[in-house]
């Protein structure tokens, strides 16, 4: 006698029976393509969840137990070929915000470089994806149509897409602080902004939190860009009117600690002369006798919001958007 399947019942709902018998394959290949097995080929997953979907076919929504269960995390690191791009932030911190967030919740978390060609669904044996977190990485649409294809929840840490969720610094609100600070300590007047084109719009946001500033306290704001810390030259620094610059604002910390080594070198003090800052909270700024008054990133938030996030998104299946700004913490140094 055949087993009696959820399809001969008096139910008239679309079973993955019936997307089996259609299709003319296993319930269990059907199955595993519905849950983003990647034991199924791509191909073919895309074939079964859209005869699913023609059919009529609804999922059942059950919640995952949060202590039951071991949820597969990808992290996507940037990877860039100028060095000191990975200088502004410690990756440690991030994972353990990450860990912290997701609580009494066991996770599998693996590691990857955001090159330009993700390898995060290369190998099927490795177990399902159930959530991916981009930190400080721009993936290319390519995979993010697989995410979606596949339902997948993933999350951007410290980009702004307006399309998408994300968990970012509040670039803006941090400038306005460091001005301010700036103007209320120095009586300063004249300010430049230097920051770095590349290409993440972390500077230009910064940027454009600078020149907001300069515009509520009515002083005047100049900005400078480099294409890279290399362009931090005894030309560069020559070419900055000390005697009419009350201030320079660097867009990281990075840039701030190479500026500062540069004016010293010119025999110029800091904050004497001229008063200087950076942006991030880097670790680079240990490495410093004198620490640069900077803003910190908030990287530990970034991951405990992150994983609290994906944990509703997987276990509870939450649908809700998160799109945050996190305004960092002023972090006082020696050199305003």
């Amino acid at each position: 006698m055949l087993p009696i399947r959820p399809a001969d019942m008096a139910s008239t709902k679309v079973t993955i029976y019936d997307i089996a018998d259609k299709l003319g394959t296993s319930v269990s290949t059907v199955s595993r393509a519905l849950n983003n097995s990647r034991l199924v080929s791509d191909g073919k997953s895309r074939l079964i969840r859209d005869t699913a979907a023609q059919m009529g076919y609804q999922k059942r929504q059950i919640k995952r137990h949060a202590k039951r269960t071991i949820l597969n995390i990808v992290l996507i690191l940037p990877y860039r070929e100028d060095t000191y791009m990975h200088l502004f932030y410690d990756p440690a911190q991030l994972i353990k915000g990450i860990e912290d967030g997701f609580g009494d919740t066991t996770i599998s978390m693996n590691i990857d470089l955001d090159m330009g060609n993700s390898k995060i669904f290369a190998h099927k044996k490795s177990g399902n994806i159930d959530g991916v977190i981009f930190a400080f990485s721009d993936p290319k649409d390519t995979l993010l149509q697989i995410l979606d294809s596949r339902r997948v929840p993933y999350i951007f840490l410290n980009r702004i897409k307006s399309e998408h969720n994300y968990i970012c610094c509040d670039h803006r609100t941090g400038m306005m602080t460091l001005v301010r600070t700036i103007v209320e300590k120095r009586k300063a007047e004249n300010l430049l902004f230097i920051g770095i084109e590349n290409g993440t719009g972390v500077s230009e946001e910064r940027e454009a939190g600078f020149r907001e500033a300069c515009g509520k306290f009515q002083i005047s704001g100049k900005v400078s860009s480099i294409s890279s810390i290399e362009d931090i030259t005894p030309e560069f620094i020559d070419g900055i009117d000390i005697k009419e610059t009350d201030a320079l604002l660097c867009c990281n910390d990075y840039l701030g600690t190479t500026l500062y080594q540069a004016l010293i070198h010119r025999n110029i003090r800091i904050p004497q002369d001229i008063a200087l800052t950076g942006f991030d909270n880097s670790p680079i700024r240990n490495l410093f006798w004198e620490r640069l008054t900077t803003i910190d990133l908030s990287v530990d938030q970034f991951g405990r919001e992150a994983a609290i996030w994906l944990m509703n998104a997987i276990v509870n299946k939450e649908e809700s958007r998160i799109q945050k700004l996190i305004a960092g913490s002023f972090i006082p140094g020696t050199t305003i």
